[in-house]
């Protein structure tokens, strides 16, 4: 682990200082890297007083969260409304595309633009969606 992983870990532990948020100071350092190490983990494991397999659990349980560096990584809806105006379809049709990681999600919060999907880090309608992925290309 760097010294600028370092940092940022102890800025993330400072602001949920007092909390057990296990999954949110994942998701920080999972938002910030792209993944989370297994030295990382141990790290974190130490400095919060967690047994490591609960961090692992946590960490292999849950989908949004990677131990290894992934490609770009697409969340489709297909929660009910999403569902409901094609979010299967959607998400077949974005499995197909290449060059992204194509992951389920239960609900993204946003109905009003269902289907939703999530693109590096920010949520969009399909059509949107589909539309910045083949500029990607």
């Amino acid at each position: 682990m760097d010294a600028e992983e370092k940092r940022v870990l102890e800025l993330i532990l400072k602001k949920q200082k007092g909390s057990a948020d296990l999954l949110g100071i994942l998701q920080e350092v999972e938002g910030k890297y792209g993944h989370i190490t297994r030295e990382t983990l141990s790290y974190l494991s130490e400095k919060l007083e967690v047994p490591l397999s609960t961090l692992y659990h946590l960490v292999t349980f849950y989908r949004c969260f990677h131990l290894e560096p992934v490609e770009k990584v697409v969340k489709v809806c297909v929660g009910t409304t999403c569902h409901l105006k094609g979010g299967e379809a959607l998400y077949q049709q974005v499995k197909g595309s290449g060059g992204y990681q194509v992951e389920k999600a239960r609900c993204l919060g946003c109905c009003n633009t269902a289907p939703a999907l999530e693109l590096d880090g920010e949520l969009m309608s399909g059509d949107a969606g589909r539309e910045r992925m083949k500029e990607a290309r």
